[in-house]
């Protein structure tokens, strides 16, 4: 599961190699911090179910708001809006590195 994430996390690396490879895997795995910062919280949930799986005995019950299709989107735009915000060093093209977080940020859902 989870090398399928950082695959596209190094693949866009290829794409722009100012961006630092640690932004793109936490950009990656986005929804699952924000997943387990809910989860304490108390505003999503999963439980604990042996055998409900071979690989993990997790049961995702309750994920709106880190891993939905609307959320995913949600999380993307806020990513590329922060990198045209943010100072980038000035050989940078923000635009594109904007589209490419997002991108990354985005594919969490798609992957």
């Amino acid at each position: 599961m989870f090398i399928g994430h950082y695959g596209i996390a190094l693949a866009a690396k290829r794409a722009d190699k100012n961006i630092p490879l640690g932004l793109l895997f936490f950009a990656t795995q986005f929804a699952d911090i924000l997943f387990f910062l809910l989860i304490l919280l108390g505003i999503e949930s999963m439980s604990f179910a042996p055998g409900i799986t071979d690989v993990s005995p997790l049961d995702f019950t309750y994920y709106p708001y880190s891993h939905s299709l609307a959320a995913s989107v949600f999380w993307a735009g806020l990513f590329c809006i922060f990198f045209k915000i943010v100072p980038l060093k000035s050989d940078s093209n923000k635009n594109k590195i904007a589209l490419i977080m997002g991108a990354v940020a985005l594919s969490h859902f798609l992957r």
